[in-house]
């Protein structure tokens, strides 16, 4: 896989994963409603159950939502590709964030699971990080 590929996915991704990031936050600050166009019907929030996994110690950190968290992570990540792409040579740094995130989603996997709550913008940007973790094994590691 080329440098370019590989930042281009993962700018993709990492922007994909700051919209549902952002989706999910605007939906339970009750500014966004959870019927947008913009918004895949796969991918639509349930306010019921979405809403209340929020309230439990899987929903946030340091007393912020993960979709806050989530939006730092990937803008950060968007960050590191454009220095990257600069010339700074962080290609460990992807790896090291993109493991925490792993971490960090399959605790809140199975926090889901114990909670019985099906979120498909939780379990969307969970496979986001998965498919960034991969990425950037791929490429680090196995290329």
């Amino acid at each position: 896989m080329s440098f370019f590929t590989y930042n281009l996915f993962l700018f993709i991704l990492s922007s994909i994963g700051w919209l549902l990031s952002f989706y999910f936050l605007g939906v339970i600050s009750r500014k966004i409603n959870t019927d947008k166009w913009w918004v895949p019907s796969f991918c639509r929030m349930n306010e019921g159950s979405c809403s209340s996994l929020v309230s439990t110690k899987f929903g946030k950190i340091l007393g912020q939502p993960n979709a806050f968290w989530g939006m730092i992570y990937y803008s950060f990540i968007i960050m590191l590709i454009f220095l990257s792409i600069f010339g700074v040579k962080i290609n460990y740094a992807f790896f090291l964030f993109s493991l925490i995130s792993i971490l960090l989603s399959i605790y809140l996997i199975f926090g889901l699971l114990k909670l019985s709550i099906n979120c498909k913008i939780c379990l969307a940007t969970h496979c986001v990080n998965f498919i960034m973790f991969f990425l950037t094994i791929n490429y680090n590691f196995i290329n």
